[in-house]
C-alpha cells in the first residue's frame, strides 16, 4: 500500500499496474526450479458448461445489482441482466448435479463445515474488500490525504495482518477452527461498526487507521480458520474439491463486495461521507451476522 500511494503520487495511479509486471520478472525464472512437477493418472475432463455458466451468471448479477444500485431497477439492461444471472446460476447449479466432476461439488456442501466454512470466508473477503475500498475514498476524498499518506494509513494495517497471521494458527489449534472463526468474525464487525464515528477532524483518520488494523487482524484470523473448518472432516479422497471451494469462495468473496456495496459509498444522498457511514453499517451488520450464523450453525463440540 505505501509503495502503491508512493507511485500513484508521483506517476499516477496507471503505474501501479507495472508492480504486477515487475514481480512476474522475477517470479517466473524462479518458478521451474522452485516448483515441482505433479501429475493426475486420470485426467478429469474440464467442465466448460460449469464454467461459462457461473461466470455468466456472476457477472450478470454484479452488474446488474451495481447498476441498480447506482441508477436505479428501471433502467432495460438491469431488467435484463438480473434474470440471465439468476437463470444462469441455476443452470450451473443444474450443471453442477449432474457431472461426474463439478467444478463446485454441490454434494460436499451439504457438510455443516464446509458450508458455514466457506460462508464465513465469503464474508469475510467481500466485506473487507468492501471496506478497503470506501477507506480509500474517504481517506482521499473527505480528509484529503494523499495517496502516499494513505498507503502509510493502510501500512499499519497490513503489519497487524502480519502479525495475525503468525497467531491464527496457534489459536486454531488451541482453541479449534470454529470458535476462532466466529470470535474473527464479530473481531471484524465489531471494529468496522466503530468507523460510524469517523467525522472530518485528525482523530477520526487516528480513529480509521486503527480500527481498520485490527479489523484486519479478525479478518485474517478468519481466513486462516475458515479454510480449516471448510477443510475439516472431509475424507482424503476429496481434499481436493473441499479446497477447490476454499479457493472459489476467496475469488468470489474478493469480486463481489465492492461491486454490491461500495457503490453506495459514491450514489447515496449526503455525499461521500454519508455513503462511506452506510457502507460501514451495512458491511458491519452482514459480518455480525454471519459469524452469528456460524456459531448456531456449528455449534456441536464436534466442529
Amino acid at each position: 500500500m505505501v509503495g502503491g500511494g508512493t507511485l500513484t503520487d508521483l506517476l499516477g495511479w496507471r503505474s501501479t499496474m507495472g508492480l504486477l509486471t515487475l514481480f512476474a520478472v522475477v517470479v517466473l525464472p524462479l518458478a521451474p526450479g522452485l516448483l515441482t512437477e505433479s501429475r493426475v493418472p486420470a485426467r478429469a475432463r474440464l467442465g466448460i458448461r460449469g464454467a461459462l455458466t457461473v461466470t455468466g451468471g456472476l457477472l450478470a448479477l454484479i452488474y446488474a445489482l451495481s447498476t441498480a444500485a447506482e441508477q436505479g431497477f428501471g433502467r432495460p439492461d438491469v431488467l435484463v441482466a438480473l434474470p440471465l444471472g439468476l437463470v444462469l446460476l441455476a443452470l450451473f447449479v443444474r450443471v453442477e448435479s449432474r457431472t461426474a466432476h463439478p467444478l463446485v461439488s454441490l454434494r460436499m456442501l451439504r457438510r455443516p463445515t464446509v458450508a458455514f466454512g466457506n460462508l464465513g470466508g465469503l464474508v469475510t473477503f467481500s466485506m473487507m474488500s468492501t471496506i478497503v475500498f470506501a477507506l480509500t475514498l474517504w481517506f482521499q476524498e473527505v480528509q484529503h490525504l494523499s495517496a502516499f499518506r494513505t498507503g502509510l494509513a493502510f501500512g499499519v494495517q497490513g503489519v497487524l495482518s502480519v502479525l495475525a497471521g503468525l497467531v491464527a494458527g496457534r489459536a486454531v489449534s488451541r482453541f479449534g477452527a470454529r470458535r476462532v472463526l466466529v470470535g474473527s468474525l464479530f473481531l471484524q464487525g465489531l471494529l468496522t461498526l466503530t468507523l460510524l464515528g469517523l467525522g472530518s477532524g485528525t482523530a477520526s483518520v487516528w480513529l480509521a487507521t486503527g480500527a481498520v488494523a485490527v479489523a484486519s487482524a479478525g479478518h485474517l484470523g478468519a481466513i486462516v480458520s475458515y479454510g480449516v473448518t471448510a477443510t475439516s472432516g472431509v475424507p482424503d479422497a476429496e481434499q481436493g474439491l473441499a479446497t477447490g471451494l476454499v479457493t472459489s469462495t476467496q475469488q468470489v468473496g474478493l469480486t463481489i463486495g465492492v461491486p454490491l456495496l461500495g457503490v453506495l459509498a459514491t450514489t447515496t444522498a449526503g455525499g461521500l461521507a454519508s455513503g462511506v457511514r452506510l457502507v460501514v453499517l451495512i458491511d458491519a451488520c452482514v459480518v455480525l451476522a454471519a459469524g452469528a450464523l456460524i456459531a448456531v450453525g456449528l455449534r456441536s463440540r464436534r466442529y
